[in-house]
């Protein structure tokens, strides 16, 4: 259940970064075509594209953080088996 809603919350951001991503270039296109969006407008969308990008990066150190923790508990485990068989030998 956990590694769904992993799953299910790395594919919302990724969406996101999309979507966010999108529209800055179409409001960059307008721009540069001499339409509507104004420099805020387009300042706005470049901070929200850039939390979304820096979210999914902090979220994706925090998993390897929590799966490096996990690989040392069980080669801790491994080599506690390993002194045991060591010192039946």
């Amino acid at each position: 259940m956990k590694q769904e809603k992993e799953t299910i919350l790395s594919i919302i951001i990724q969406i996101l970064i999309a979507i966010f991503t999108t529209i800055l270039i179409i409001q960059l296109l307008l721009k540069l075509t001499g339409h509507s969006p104004t420099e805020v407008q387009i300042i706005y969308a470049v901070i929200i594209a850039l939390i979304v990008y820096l979210f999914s990066v902090s979220y994706k150190l925090g998993r390897i953080d929590e799966n490096m923790k996990i690989t040392n508990y069980r080669l801790s485990k491994i080599e506690d088996r390993l002194v045991k068989i060591e010192s039946k030998i």
